[in-house]
């Protein structure tokens, strides 16, 4: 009986000692399968994420082009209104209450058949009529010196870059009139830009003696983002 007894302890400590071994080989699986299995989460959160992203582009994209070709002839109203329509559709992409929510570039293009394709029998031909970026707008504060040669300021705009080969039209300088009251600290607001490029913003006095007038740079900014 003592034998029978040996044996069966043998047995026992033998599968205590198994159960031990599978117990760290299960760790030891696992540990190596987390970075996978975490990767592989995250994974499929941002997918899921850029997906709904771009379906919610694809619908601006398609509610912005149904709304303008319902006019004829869309007036600065209608154009205004479709920014304002598409910019909600990306909510919360793009949220203006948010600070720092950057401003989408939404451009509306208008192409309509010139009737070049009628003499090759290509009629899917045609040309832009015209295109349309959302504008946007920039802010310039500065302080003025109570300096009596100065007669006014001009603020322009300068576009920084040119992406896709785009053309950006010189902005017009924008004259401030000189204060009354002494130094204080003025502002303007320089508008019809391009929401989503950088311009730098140049403040030049107008300075007079009574015989010679110059007009000197004061300031410049630095690279701003439109919004």
């Amino acid at each position: 009986m003592l034998r029978a007894f040996r044996k069966s302890w043998a047995r026992a400590s033998k599968a205590a000692r198994h159960g031990a071994n599978s117990e760290g080989t299960a760790a030891v699986e696992f540990a190596l399968l987390l970075p996978i299995l975490i990767t592989l989460f995250f994974g499929v959160v941002e997918s899921s994420l850029a997906l709904l992203c771009r379906a919610d582009v694809s619908l601006m994209a398609s509610t912005a082009g149904d709304l303008i070709s319902q006019t004829k002839a869309a007036t600065t109203t209608d154009i205004s209104n479709v920014y304002s329509a598409a910019g909600t559709l990306l909510y919360p992409y793009y949220d203006p209450s948010q600070t720092g929510s950057a401003k989408p570039t939404i451009r509306i293009t208008s192409v309509v058949d010139d009737g070049s394709g009628a003499a090759t029998g290509n009629h899917l031909t045609g040309k832009v009529a015209w295109s349309c970026t959302q504008s946007g707008s920039g802010t310039l504060t500065w302080q003025h010196v109570d300096d009596p040669r100065v007669v006014e300021y001009r603020v322009a705009a300068v576009a920084q870059e040119h992406p896709g080969g785009d053309d950006l039209p010189a902005q017009p300088w924008v004259t401030v009139a000189r204060p009354t009251g002494g130094c204080q600290t003025m502002t303007t607001t320089v508008t019809g830009l391009v929401s989503g490029r950088h311009y730098v913003f140049w403040l030049d006095a107008v300075i007079t003696n009574g015989v010679v007038t110059k007009e000197p740079m004061v300031g410049r900014s630095n690279a701003i983002l439109v919004e």
